[in-house]
C-alpha cells in the first residue's frame, strides 16, 4: 500500500529461536493515529462524537454565539451551531475510521535453530487483510545481502531472499539500527 523500508523494532532469543521484530514507518497523515494505538484510538473517538453530540444539542453554544455577537438572531446562531456540530461530528467518524480501519505495519523473522527453519509474518497496515505467513529450511534461503549507510537506513540495511516463499514475501528488506545489528547479518 504505502512503500517504505522496515526498521528492527525488537529482537528475542529463547531455546534456539532466534526472532527480529520488524516495524514500517506509517505515513504521516496517519502516525498520530497509529502512535496513540487501537483501543485508546477509539476512545478518543468516541468522547470526539460525545462532544459533537453535546455540542449540537446543548442551548449553551447557541447563548456563547449571540453574546459575542457573531449572530444577530437565535436562528443564524443555531445554523452556525449546527454547522459547528456537524464538522466535530465528521472529525469524530473520520477518527475513529482512521483508527478501525489501520494499524502498525509488522514483520516477524523467526530463524529456529533446532527445526533449521526460516519463518516469516507479515501483517499488513490494512486490519482487514489476512496476515501473509512463510517458512522455508535454511537451505532454500540465499546469503543476506547487506548494504552499508544508504539515505533511507544510516546503519545499512539487509536483504534477505529466498525464491521458495510466498510472492510478498521472496524478498524482505529491513534497516539496521545499530552497527552492532549489521555486523550481525555480515
Amino acid at each position: 500500500m504505502f512503500t517504505g523500508i522496515y526498521e528492527v523494532a525488537g529482537t528475542h532469543f529463547e531455546k534456539g529461536v532466534f526472532e527480529i521484530y520488524l516495524e514500517k514507518k506509517a505515513p504521516v497523515p496517519l502516525s498520530w493515529f497509529l502512535k496513540i494505538g487501537p483501543i485508546s484510538g477509539r476512545l478518543v473517538g468516541l468522547a470526539l462524537l460525545a462532544f459533537s453530540f453535546l455540542f449540537s444539542t446543548s442551548r449553551a453554544p447557541m447563548t456563547l454565539i449571540m453574546e459575542q455577537g457573531i449572530a444577530m438572531n437565535p436562528e443564524e446562531a443555531l445554523k452556525l451551531q449546527q454547522t459547528i456540530g456537524y464538522g466535530f461530528f465528521f472529525i469524530a467518524v473520520l477518527f475513529y475510521m482512521t483508527v478501525f480501519l489501520f494499524r502498525q505495519e509488522k514483520m516477524a523473522l523467526l530463524f529456529n535453530k533446532s527445526s533449521q527453519l526460516f519463518s516469516v509474518i507479515r501483517e499488513p497496515m490494512f486490519r482487514f487483510t489476512s496476515s501473509q505467513r512463510g517458512h522455508v529450511p535454511f537451505k532454500d534461503l540465499h546469503k543476506p545481502e547487506c548494504i552499508k549507510e544508504t539515505p533511507s537506513a544510516p546503519h545499512g540495511k539487509v536483504i534477505l531472499k529466498s525464491d521458495k516463499m510466498p510472492k510478498g514475501l521472496q524478498e524482505i528488506e529491513f534497516a539496521v539500527l545499530t552497527a552492532e545489528q549489521f555486523e550481525y547479518f555480515l
